[in-house]
């Protein structure tokens, strides 16, 4: 039914770029895939052409996000898989659901981090989630287009978007796996349109998926409800007279997934709010900084290739308080033919649901004030300052939701973007195709309609190959026999102390696959139990006194301690339980100073090999 919420097809276009048979599926599918890991290898090409076990994108969060993946194959392999762990930030914990912790990519990328190790796998999984989430929007939108080059430059401007490159870039890889986000909308388009008898098999995929991504990012999760929520408002507006036979089904749908999900995910939801080492207070408290602006749409920032003037990306630069959570960018020529073609397929209601779907995830990606050409201004209390309030607001007064960094609504502006033009390119390659008198204006119409979707994508083309790799530079005593000499779960404190300072240490605890527990990390916790700030906010980095001494011996900003200094330093080790020193006095800005102040707090070492110096046993000489 051309004016339904069903899928299209028309033959009046070339055979070789309309639905056929399966063989040709296949063929056009495995073109897709070859495109878009192609796009992947090229933004990361500095990784896979260099050493990618040793070299990753995005600095600390990377150095973050890879000691979780270890941390998760590792406790999978030995059994001990849990919620939080006390393998880092000894003795205190973390609280692993209220991180970052992508529990559900560790699991699956269990064999690769065994492999390989959890750097490696890393890389290969924020490499992936670009392709996958694209080849994901290239199965959404056949669903609703029958010509396959829209469908492959749609998959393009979803999984290599402004927000994509963005998240990934900066290593945000629970935001750059957004696979699961476009099989969400067909499972619901399965429920409410294609074949919603079958509402036992659409719930539990429906469930499954809600599962998958709350142990991937539960404020993605979130928002992909609030949009889903704004989705049925229009069906429900639009398609009413094709669902009043559905929604019996579709009701069972519903609460077969939402029961589902509420059953498996009932003890992780209360374990991340009054769990081991959960937080109380916001997580991030300056959330609304960053929020979309109404310019972004048209204005480029620095990852992409092509811009209107140095002025305007200087302008752009601010939006949502820098590049790192800016990905509200769909651009001039996307947003003429998107304007245009709901101009004139308006009655169509998949053009309206997606039309009105997408204002409405764009709407939240504003957070809570109008913003417009400039930097985003917040109050003491996390309030988004501006003239016009915004609906997003509302999650201000709801707990955790606080903490939802409204940009990232972005992606979903970004899906619904990439269905709407395959339909519009569709629609404007039959038309043309039927407005020509000749033999060849099928394919005419086809290869017109194609390259106004390529001129539409190309504002959208990144910059290749992102700049921001880094050698994690692990010492070769951490991958060799040496670390051995550490008993499993012992205590060790690493130098640089791991913190948001120095994150590259908790990447070196990964690569020996989180063999013992290590002091601090680049964590979110709760600042409590010997934290400076008793006030139950989270923080980025342990602020412990001995935390603040190496953060200081690390800048060289140490000089000459005091005996009742080192006698407080020693006495919070032996608290701790530390039974090994590791030092990379490499890492620090003066190593000679460095390694003079660790063997004034610890006397001299037992070890200096493989790029370490290393002190074991050091409970017996800490009462000395």
């Amino acid at each position: 039914m051309r004016n339904s919420l069903s899928s299209t097809q028309d033959v009046s276009l070339p055979r070789w770029s309309l639905t056929g048979s399966r063989r040709q599926a296949i063929a056009w599918c495995g073109a897709a895939f070859v495109v878009y890991a192609l796009f992947a290898l090229a933004l990361y090409w500095k990784v896979w052409s260099s050493h990618p076990s040793n070299v990753v994108i995005g600095g600390g969060d990377a150095d973050l996000e890879s000691w979780f993946l270890g941390v998760v194959a590792h406790g999978l392999a030995n059994g001990n898989l849990s919620f939080s762990t006390t393998l880092a930030n000894h003795p205190y914990g973390v609280n692993l659901l209220d991180n970052t912790s992508i529990i559900a990519l560790g699991i699956l990328s269990a064999p690769l981090t065994l492999a390989f190790g959890a750097i490696f796998s890393f890389n290969f999984l924020i490499s992936a989630s670009l392709v996958l989430s694209a080849l994901s929007a290239y199965a959404l939108i056949r669903r609703f287009s029958a010509f396959y080059p829209v469908a492959l430059i749609g998959g393009l401007i979803y999984g290599f978007s402004q927000y994509m490159v963005t998240e990934s870039s900066d290593a945000h890889l629970h935001l750059s796996f957004a696979a699961l986000y476009p099989l969400f909308f067909l499972l619901l388009h399965d429920a409410l349109v294609r074949c919603p008898t079958r509402y036992i098999r659409n719930g539990l995929y429906l469930a499954l998926i809600i599962i998958a991504q709350y142990f991937i990012s539960s404020e993605m999760l979130f928002a992909l409800l609030v949009v889903t929520v704004g989705v049925l408002i229009v069906v429900a507006a639009v398609g009413r007279n094709q669902l009043r036979e559905r929604i019996v089904s579709f009701v069972k749908s519903s609460f077969i997934a939402l029961g589902g999900a509420i059953v498996v995910l009932a003890y992780p939801i209360w374990f991340s709010m009054k769990g081991t080492g959960h937080i109380v207070g916001p997580i991030m408290p300056v959330s609304q900084a960053y929020r979309a602006d109404v310019a972004g749409l048209v204005l480029p920032d620095s990852v992409l290739r092509f811009h209107l003037s140095s002025h305007l990306l200087s302008v752009a630069q601010n939006f949502a308080n820098g590049p790192a959570e800016n990905g509200s960018y769909l651009g001039i020529p996307l947003l003429v033919v998107l304007v245009a073609g709901i101009i004139f397929l308006w009655r169509r209601p998949m053009v309206l649901v997606l039309a009105i779907g997408g204002a409405w995830a764009f709407l939240f990606s504003l957070g809570g004030a109008l913003n417009l050409y400039k930097t985003p201004q917040i109050g003491n209390a996390n309030q988004a300052i501006g003239r016009i309030p915004l609906p997003e607001r509302i999650f201000d007064r709801i707990g955790t939701l606080h903490n939802m960094i409204p940009a990232r609504f972005s992606v979903f502006v970004d899906l619904a973007a990439a269905v709407l033009l395959a339909i519009v390119i569709e629609n404007l390659a039959l038309y043309l195709a039927r407005r020509l008198h000749n033999k060849r204006s099928s394919l005419i119409g086809a290869g017109v309609a194609t390259l106004v979707a390529l001129i539409a994508w190309l504002p959208l083309i990144p910059v290749f190959p992102l700049e921001s790799a880094a050698t994690v530079g692990a010492p070769a005593y951490f991958t060799a026999s040496g670390v051995k000499a550490i008993a499993p779960t012992s205590v060790t404190m690493l130098f640089p102390y791991p913190s948001a300072n120095a994150p590259q240490a908790q990447a070196w605890d990964s690569l020996t696959g989180d063999r013992f527990a290590m002091l601090g990390g680049y964590f979110l916790v709760p600042e409590k139990n010997g934290f400076i700030d008793d006030a139950g906010v989270a923080g980025y980095t342990r602020t412990t006194p001995l935390a603040a001494w190496c953060t200081r011996v690390q800048a060289n900003e140490f000089e000459k301690g005091t005996p009742a200094l080192r006698a407080s330093l020693r006495a919070t080790l032996r608290r701790s339980g530390v039974d090994n020193v590791i030092a990379v006095p490499q890492a620090a800005s003066s190593p000679e100073n460095a390694l003079g102040a660790l063997e004034w707090l610890l006397g001299a070492p037992s070890n200096a090999t493989g790029g370490t110096v290393d002190w074991y046993h050091v409970q017996a000489h800490l009462s000395h």
